[in-house]
C-alpha cells in the first residue's frame, strides 16, 4: 500500500529531463525557417518583354511590368504596375497601362480589411481613364511554401472616361457602345492563388469582377491576371503572362474583350 505514494513522491521531487540536443537543434532549424517566410521591406520582381521587326514591316512592341509587397506587423502594403506600348510603320498600334495600390489590415491570423485603389489607360479601346476606389473584407484560405489562396468581397466606386473624338454623330452609337463618361458604385469579387508547382515553375492568376450595383445587367467590368514563371537564376526568371480585360458598355466600335499576352524575362528583389 506504501508504494503508490512512494511513487508519487518520487516523481514530485524529481528534476525535469534536459531537452535532447537534436530536439533543440530542430525548434531552431524551424524558428529560422518560420522567420524567412517573410522577408523584411519591400520585395517583388521587375519583368519586361521586347520584340522588334523591320524590313517589310517596322514593328515594335515594349513593356515593362512591376509587383512589390511589404508585410509591418498586421499590414501588408501590395503595388503593381504594367506598361504596354507597340507600334507600326511609325504609327502607335497599341498603347495601354494600369496600376494599383492595396492596403490589407489583419483583423486575425486569417482575415484582413483591404482598401484598394486602380488606374488604368487604354488606348485602343479609347480609355482616357478608368479608376476604382474601394474596400472590404479579405480571407486567406492558405499561405504557405506551396498555396498561397485569398478571397475578397466588398464595394468599389468605378469611373470611366471614354476618348470619343472619333465619334461624329450620336446615330452612330449602337446599343452596346457609349458615348460619355460613366461612373457606378460597385460589388467587386475577388480571388487570388499562387501555386508552387516545384523550385522552377510557379503559376498564379488574380481575378476581379466590378458589377453595378444599380444596373448589374448594364455596367460589368471584370479583370483577370494570369501568370506562368520558370525559374532560371536565383534572381532571374522567364515569364507568361495573360491578361483579360472585359467591359459589358465598351467604347463606341471596340469589343467588349481584350486580351494581352507577354512572354519576357524578369527580376526578383
Amino acid at each position: 500500500m506504501m508504494i503508490l505514494p512512494l511513487a508519487l513522491a518520487f516523481v514530485t521531487n524529481s528534476e525535469p529531463a534536459e531537452q535532447p540536443v537534436f530536439y533543440e537543434s530542430l525548434a531552431e532549424a524551424l524558428s529560422q525557417d518560420e522567420e524567412e517566410e517573410e522577408p523584411e521591406g519591400w520585395h517583388g520582381t521587375f519583368n519586361t518583354a521586347a520584340s522588334k521587326t523591320y524590313g517589310n514591316t517596322d514593328v515594335e512592341r515594349f513593356s515593362i511590368g512591376i509587383d512589390a509587397k511589404n508585410r509591418v506587423d498586421d499590414d501588408r502594403y501590395t503595388v503593381g504596375f504594367l506598361w504596354n506600348y507597340g507600334s507600326e510603320n511609325g504609327s502607335i498600334s497599341e498603347r495601354k497601362a494600369f496600376m494599383s495600390g492595396k492596403w490589407d489590415h489583419f483583423i486575425s491570423e486569417d482575415s484582413y480589411a483591404y482598401g484598394l485603389v486602380t488606374g488604368a489607360y487604354d488606348d485602343q479601346a479609347n480609355i482616357d481613364l478608368r479608376y476604382t476606389v474601394g474596400g472590404g473584407y479579405g480571407r486567406q484560405f492558405r499561405d504557405d511554401d506551396e498555396w498561397k489562396i485569398n478571397g475578397e468581397i466588398g464595394l468599389s466606386y468605378v469611373f470611366e472616361e471614354y476618348d470619343t473624338e472619333d465619334v461624329a454623330h450620336e446615330e452612330d452609337i449602337d446599343e452596346d457602345g457609349v458615348d460619355e463618361d460613366d461612373d457606378y458604385v460597385a460589388l467587386r469579387l475577388a480571388y487570388g492563388a499562387e501555386w508552387n508547382y516545384s523550385e522552377r515553375w510557379q503559376f498564379s492568376q488574380t481575378a476581379e469582377v466590378f458589377p453595378s450595383v444599380e444596373d448589374p445587367e448594364e455596367d460589368i467590368y471584370a479583370r483577370v491576371d494570369t501568370r506562368a514563371k520558370a525559374t532560371l537564376t536565383e534572381n532571374m526568371f522567364a515569364q507568361l503572362q495573360w491578361v483579360f480585360d472585359w467591359d459589358n458598355t465598351p467604347a463606341e466600335g471596340n469589343d467588349r474583350d481584350d486580351h494581352l499576352l507577354l512572354l519576357g524575362v524578369g527580376w526578383a528583389f
